[in-house]
């Protein structure tokens, strides 16, 4: 989700308790998340990706743009340490 995000490319994501990429989807900025993991309901979100069309792309590069400090394996490793001391 991150690598297609640095590329301008919205992600769909599927709910689930395993799925951290759902946390990083902002619905409509960056991506859709499908409403279950139904093909249909995927389906449905495929469609709202493509009708959004390059307005998404240019929300999910500015929210790249945004997030990737964040993102990076450095501020990660970061906060862990801040968290659980080292």
């Amino acid at each position: 989700m991150i690598e297609a995000a640095a590329a301008g490319t919205p992600s769909v994501v599927v709910p689930g308790p395993d799925n951290a990429a759902t946390e990083l989807v902002a619905e409509g900025v960056n991506g859709h998340v499908a409403a279950s993991t139904d093909v249909s309901a995927i389906a449905d979100a495929v469609v709202r990706v493509v009708e959004d069309g390059p307005a998404l792309r240019k929300r999910t590069a500015a929210w790249f743009a945004r997030e990737a400090p964040r993102l990076q394996a450095a501020a990660s490793v970061r906060r862990v340490v801040e968290r659980y001391g080292a």
